[in-house]
């Protein structure tokens, strides 16, 4: 009789949870990942080290890391997984329709998820599509293993992801419109932990030299837009992204923001000639009808602001 967990067979489903705690860092988000229960996650990496013969996470930093075990399995599991994929997504294995999984990023899921639904519908009609919510920074590891096929975020320095469109947005202050705050008062800040914007804001207001206290940190979105809509402080957003409850906050003594740059990546494995028509419907809803461009200073080389498209001629 076959028996399903012995020493010559490991099941691609532990592997696959391998691969996304180490993209994830812990076993909860991964198991959001995978649509498992964090106990089922641990079920499922102690069977794992059994089969192979020792530990493969450790705890660090307030997270997981692979041991040196670990690691190396890893880089044979991500092989497997891609050529177990690929098997799967040939015409004929399972179903004529493709699986697509489309990430959005969580600042701009509420303008944009509806929209990218119905376009994908209609313009994808041979691929079934599966949609993310997450911040950008959970959207490229998703991308990096495996996890996501196309995703809209916002794009840092460094990173090593394939884009196929990229346009800079004008990122606002945004609060309540009951929020009053004195300009001898301390700034109270919303603070958005472990997210690039947290930086921007923080790096802003430092640079101009602005008092402020960090009254609600939070590492959760919605968590943040309710401290917002609440009167808590001020937050940063994509222009775009203030919804009804909020107002985009003019205070003088508020300081200016950089734009931010917002893409449309896709993985390193995914197949864009045959899902084409997806990712032209993605960009198509996604990027704004007039981005912003730099204006550069043809006298010195150097950037002299940021405009829309239909602003651009006062500079020529």
């Amino acid at each position: 009789m076959h028996r399903r967990y012995d020493r010559n067979h490991i099941p691609i489903e532990l592997l696959r949870t391998l691969v996304a705690i180490e993209a994830e860092g812990s076993f909860t988000k991964a198991g959001t990942v995978l649509g498992l229960t964090q106990s089922a996650i641990s079920a499922q990496v102690r069977r794992f080290e059994q089969l192979v013969g020792g530990d493969v996470f450790v705890k660090s930093g307030g997270g997981l890391s692979l041991t040196p075990l670990g690691a190396s399995i890893a880089q044979h599991a991500r092989r497997i997984l891609q050529i177990n994929d690929q098997i799967l997504s040939r015409p004929g294995a399972q179903s004529s329709e493709r699986l697509v999984r489309i990430g959005i990023s969580t600042t701009l899921a509420p303008g944009l998820l509806l929209p990218i639904h119905h376009k994908c519908r209609t313009s994808g009609k041979t691929h079934q599509i599966q949609l993310h919510c997450e911040d950008s920074v959970a959207l490229s590891r998703a991308i990096e293993g495996g996890y996501l096929d196309i995703a809209v975020l916002f794009l840092s320095q460094g990173q090593t992801l394939e884009v196929m469109e990229e346009w800079l947005e004008p990122l606002v202050w945004a609060c309540s419109p009951n929020l009053i705050v004195s300009p001898n008062e301390r700034i109270p800040y919303l603070s958005w932990l472990n997210n690039p914007v947290d930086d921007i804001a923080i790096s802003a207001l430092e640079r101009a030299g602005r008092h402020y206290l960090v009254s609600f940190a939070t590492p959760d979105f919605n968590a943040r837009m309710i401290a917002a809509e609440g009167g808590l402080g001020y937050t940063l957003l994509p222009e775009r992204a203030v919804t009804d409850r909020l107002k985009i906050a003019r205070e003088s003594f508020l300081p200016k923001l950089p734009p931010v740059r917002i893409g449309v990546v896709v993985g390193p494995d995914f197949d864009q000639h045959a899902a084409r028509d997806l990712v032209r419907a993605v960009i198509e809803v996604t990027r704004p009808a007039e981005p912003l461009r730099l204006v550069v200073d043809r006298t010195t080389g150097g950037t002299l602001s940021v405009a829309r498209s239909s602003q651009l001629a006062q500079w020529r």
